[in-house]
């Protein structure tokens, strides 16, 4: 029996130029970005007081990236913790040099549904899944991303993902962090996928001086949403 399908932020953390690489580059970039996620999701429950499986649920590959799927009591939270491990990525390529264009993220809240496959371990299917995949599947888009954060090394949130954020951060609370932070959210821009779904996303930027770490919410959210 397959557990309760939930809705929940979806981060996928994708890299740039992959595919150009050579086997030995591809390598060398997938064992940084497995320990830089190992060191991220190490120190985030320190800083944020809580245990990291009540943080996040699973993080899944992809083959060139991740997927990290949070836990529904922090939908909400995924927009800071993409700028997060952007950040993180960033630190720790200036200091091995980067061999690969640029990390991208997206992300987005959506419905996903846990299974066990084929190797016994806990995967994830759904149409938050495929969504959030779909947030870094636009040319126009990536393009115009690259301008707003000056390279390619971007955040890119759905409006989902958006207005659950603002529900858990409000600004009214949270505005002398983000100015902190340096935050900034482009307009809504909105492009359709090769199925004809229409997409609302936001592009993010934040100071990329350190690894962003969210205040403890007050009221985390409980539910998900559209």
């Amino acid at each position: 029996m397959q557990a309760t399908a939930v809705s929940t932020d979806i981060v996928l953390l994708d890299i740039a130029g992959f595919s150009k690489l050579s086997d030995e580059g591809q390598l060398a970039s997938v064992l940084l970005l497995n320990e830089e996620l190992r060191r991220f999701l190490k120190r985030l429950p320190v800083r944020s007081f809580q245990k990291v499986h009540q943080i996040v649920l699973d993080v899944i590959p992809s083959g060139d990236g991740f997927y990290i799927i949070l836990n529904q009591a922090f939908a909400g939270y995924g927009p800071l913790c993409a700028l997060s491990i952007r950040n993180a990525l960033l630190t720790a390529g200036a200091k091995q040099g980067l061999l690969f264009e640029g990390v991208r993220l997206a992300c987005h809240l959506g419905r996903v549904q846990p299974f066990t496959d084929i190797t016994g371990r806990t995967n994830y299917v759904g149409t938050g899944v495929n969504d959030c995949a779909r947030l870094l599947q636009s040319s126009r888009i990536r393009n115009e991303a690259r301008r707003f954060s000056g390279d390619s090394n971007y955040v890119i949130v759905s409006s989902h993902a958006w207005r659950a954020f603002e529900r858990l951060f409000p600004d009214a609370e949270f505005g002398g962090f983000f100015d902190l932070i340096e935050l900034r959210a482009s307009v809504q821009r909105v492009f359709e996928d090769k199925h004809g779904k229409t997409h609302r996303v936001r592009i993010l930027e934040s100071s990329r001086t350190l690894s962003v770490s969210p205040p403890k919410p007050s009221n985390p959210a409980s539910e998900g949403g559209e």
